[in-house]
């Protein structure tokens, strides 16, 4: 039994040995230190040479237990490089066997793939013709501002015509309010939006407003749309911008047909126009601004008034007449049933008109007491809305004074002035430097 644990013991220390020799070496030394220690101690010597043998046997120790954690360290990277190496080998000859043996879906799937991305391009390329830009502002339904390459500019739509909510010589017009709504709600501030300028020549208006059909994407027209929810007539038909006059006209014909919006009020639209008439009523009725009403009104009045007075004189002296007289004079009666009134003083203009942005303009007019007016200044963004350019009526002088201020942010240039008095129409320049 001894022989067997001596030989299992000197098998182990031989392993040992071979493994971890420092480890063993330095143990024997730690042994023998404390062994030469303790016999000092029993002989009361002083030698260092005790200590001096567990200190190296310490180190040795140290030694080789730090060698054997970092060859295992060591050991176990080159397993798994080894491994790695493998998997990549076999990875490498499965991509060989696939393409030599392609299946086929893997010859669909690129077909899929560049159709996928043909079919993605194709939905987000821009038709040559649309230029980018982003609203800036709402004016009406069919005017808005946009920030166009850097630069603010005011865009008029083609072809159509909504109600008017901000024009000073105007009442607010039925379903001009949802036109401005549904602008606000397609149309907001800061949108992407595409615009199909007017033809080479005729881009701009009047105004100095772009001319432009109004894309909310590449495909779907703004200008159709608004025309088709009954909130717009086709309108200002003019060469060269006539490219889409036939589908508007379609897309008109299809709200009248179902009477959508402007079409749903029987007489309120006519090739002219909206009804001053219907509009003023409706304003009126529902709490707008009836701008331009009261002149309409004194008009209709007055040659209401002149119509009847000329009438009674008429008959009296039809009346009194021979019957062939009586025929000649029912004859002008028909003839010159309605008269209109004109003002007995023709009106005169004066006033302030050239001015720097930030100072006061002014305008007065000389005509009969009672005569009401209008006045509107055209600046590039539309219709000014300044306070002092409402609706007046001429004092017992005669005289009508309007005085507006003109903005800081005015850009120096001629600016139209409309002033409506007695049935005229009276037109002006306001010069800003």
């Amino acid at each position: 039994m001894r022989i067997v644990v001596g030989m299992i013991m000197l098998i182990l220390f031989l392993i040992l040995l071979f493994k971890f020799p420092l480890i063993l070496i330095g143990l024997g030394l730690l042994i023998w230190g404390v062994y030469e220690l303790t016999i000092n101690k029993k002989l009361k010597a002083k030698s260092l040479m005790p200590l001096i043998v567990l200190m190296i046997g310490l180190g040795v120790g140290i030694s080789g237990i730090a060698v054997a954690a970092s060859g295992s360290s060591n050991s176990h990277k080159v397993s798994s490089t080894k491994q790695h190496k493998a998997h990549q080998k076999t990875e490498s000859v499965q991509t060989t066997s696939t393409k030599a043996k392609p299946s086929n879906s893997d010859k669909t799937t690129p077909v899929k793939q560049a159709s996928t991305k043909q079919s993605k391009d194709k939905k987000t390329s821009i038709p040559s013709y649309l230029v980018t830009a982003t609203v800036s502002k709402d004016v009406d339904g069919d005017t808005i501002h946009v920030n166009l390459k850097g630069k603010d500019e005011p865009v008029r739509m083609l072809l159509i015509d909504t109600p008017e909510t901000h024009d000073a010589r105007k009442p607010v017009e039925p379903y001009g309010p949802q036109a401005s709504k549904y602008a606000q709600e397609k149309l907001p501030v800061g949108k992407k939006i595409y615009l199909q300028l007017g033809k080479k020549g005729a881009e701009r208006d009047k105004y100095n407003r772009l001319l432009a059909y109004v894309y909310l994407t590449p495909k779907d027209m703004y200008n159709l749309d608004v025309v088709k929810k009954g909130l717009a007539r086709v309108a200002y038909v003019y060469e060269p911008n006539t490219a889409y006059l036939s589908d508007l006209k379609a897309a008109q014909d299809e709200a009248k047909s179902k009477h959508l919006g402007i079409w749903s009020m029987a007489g309120y639209v006519s090739k002219n126009g909206y009804s001053l008439t219907k509009s003023c009523s409706w304003a009126k009725s529902n709490g707008y601004s009836t701008a331009g009403c009261s002149a309409a009104t004194q008009t209709k009045k007055s040659s209401t008034r002149s119509t009847a007075t000329l009438t009674t004189q008429t008959k009296q002296a039809v009346t009194k007449s021979s019957p062939k007289t009586r025929t000649q004079t029912a004859s002008t009666v028909k003839k010159h049933s309605t008269p209109t009134k004109k003002s007995s003083t023709p009106p005169t203009v004066t006033g302030s008109l050239d001015v720097s942005h930030g100072q006061m303009a002014s305008v007065t007019v000389k005509t009969s007491p009672g005569t009401s007016g209008t006045i509107a200044v055209y600046y590039n963004s539309g219709p000014s809305t300044a306070q002092g350019l409402t609706n007046k009526t001429a004092g017992s002088d005669g005289t009508i004074t309007w005085t507006w201020k003109v903005g800081t942010r005015t850009s120096p240039g001629r600016y139209k002035v409309e002033i409506h008095v007695a049935g005229k129409s009276i037109n002006k320049t306001l010069v800003v430097h």
